[in-house]
């Protein structure tokens, strides 16, 4: 293999192994641009990334690494600057305090109800693979499952799953290009607005939800502020959708070429 690999190119991953042999032996360090907006640096080594996780000189919040500097690499409307401020950016004792309370949310209770909710959101799914000649396993399949478990955890009604789904598109779809223009100045206030009301009326009447448990969370006095839940939302919208559409499209695709 004599090609330089770009960690950002599509087809990384079409070959990963060999690509990740290639960095551990050729440049197990490197920086490189990742988009039009972002560069960034990658460390393939296991000692170096456990450095990079452990070493309190390397942190998350750009604020903390550059005094002065804004959460966002780039300008951004002011009333959206909370979501570059999330959990997964933030660096103790902050992000521990934040942790402390999701954890209080994500209990073995929580999750087994998810458990039950999961099967009866896949198995109409099924049935309806079952019935069709051709499908499209992304669309029909996939990319449903997380979309139904992600509006469960947050307890969206079936009324607003419409809305809902249209925000984890805009999340999925809007977020590279000249799109981004819009999805950040239209799109995500409306989405925002949207979970806002969704945290409220949840605070004024729980359910059994996570984030009725995330509003309602307490560790010593401490709670999660509104800013914080909405993020959170957004921060399992992001991690939660497009990653596991693929893995079960994936995951079935596989099934197909070797079945049990």
């Amino acid at each position: 293999m004599t090609r330089r690999v770009r960690v950002s190119s599509p087809t990384f991953f079409d070959d990963r192994a060999a690509n990740y042999r290639w960095l551990l032996t050729h440049e197990p360090v490197r920086r490189e641009r990742v988009s039009h907006l972002f560069n960034a640096t990658f460390v393939a080594r296991y000692d170096d990334c456990a450095a990079v996780l452990i070493d309190s000189r390397f942190c998350r919040d750009r604020r903390t690494a550059l005094p002065g500097a804004r959460s966002f690499p780039l300008p951004i409307p002011k009333r959206l600057e909370f979501l570059a401020r999330s959990m997964i950016n933030a660096d103790d004792p902050d992000h521990r305090r934040q942790r402390s309370l999701v954890q209080k949310a994500f209990s073995p209770k929580a999750i087994s109800a998810l458990e039950s909710r999961l099967v009866a959101t896949i198995e109409p799914l099924l049935d309806e693979l079952e019935r069709d000649r051709d499908v499209d396993l992304l669309s029909a399949y996939a990319s449903r499952v997380p979309a139904a478990v992600i509006a469960s955890m947050v307890g969206v009604s079936a009324a607003n799953m419409p809305r809902f789904q249209n925000g984890l598109r805009v999340l999925n779809d809007g977020m590279s290009g000249w799109s981004m223009v819009r999805t950040i100045l239209a799109d995500l206030p409306r989405l925002i607005r949207f979970i806002r009301d969704l945290v409220e009326r949840k605070r004024a009447a729980p359910e059994d939800d996570i984030l009725s448990a995330l509003i309602h969370a307490d560790e010593a006095g401490h709670v999660l502020s509104d800013d914080e839940l909405v993020s959170l939302v957004f921060l399992l919208t992001i991690a939660g959708y497009e990653t596991t559409a693929h893995l079960i499209s994936n995951g079935l695709l596989a099934l197909l070429d070797h079945p049990l």
